[in-house]
């Protein structure tokens, strides 16, 4: 008995993530000096939840340094934009959220904030085989 309890709350606990997941951004462009694009909501999601769960904390914007970007949003027609850009060598990245719920007319960030060690590997692997770009970060999306 206590198997099979153990079992349906797992499955419950499978499902409602599985459901928040798919609320949430299904494509990504990420980009150095080429781009490519990422979709699915399972490959998707890591790029926001591997950060957005840990400590908030803010930085101080980095002298310029190699750098990638990462454009979420969802094909699904719902609202809400993340744009990221990871600075691997100073383990600091910009956020900008655009239409985020409940911000849903505001403009959130730009900010810098530390990039957390989940973070930081879930970045490498979605960039892995990409060259960063150098020169002025871009602008925030607005």
């Amino acid at each position: 008995m206590k198997r099979l309890a153990w079992a349906l709350a797992l499955v419950a606990a499978l499902g409602a993530a599985g459901i928040a997941a798919a609320k949430g951004p299904d494509r990504a462009r990420v980009c150095g000096k080429t781009c490519r694009t990422i979709s699915g909501d399972a490959n998707v999601y890591p790029l926001l939840g591997s950060w957005a769960e840990g400590a908030f904390v803010e930085a101080n914007r980095p002298r310029r340094a190699p750098f990638f970007t990462f454009a979420l949003d969802s094909t699904r027609g719902e609202t809400g934009r993340w744009q990221i850009v990871w600075v691997p060598s100073k383990r600091l990245m910009r956020v900008t959220q655009v239409a985020v719920p409940p911000y849903q007319l505001d403009t959130v960030g730009p900010y810098w904030r530390p990039v957390p060690a989940a973070a930081r590997s879930v970045f490498a692997a979605a960039t892995r085989g990409l060259r960063p770009r150098a020169g002025a970060y871009p602008r925030p999306l607005r």
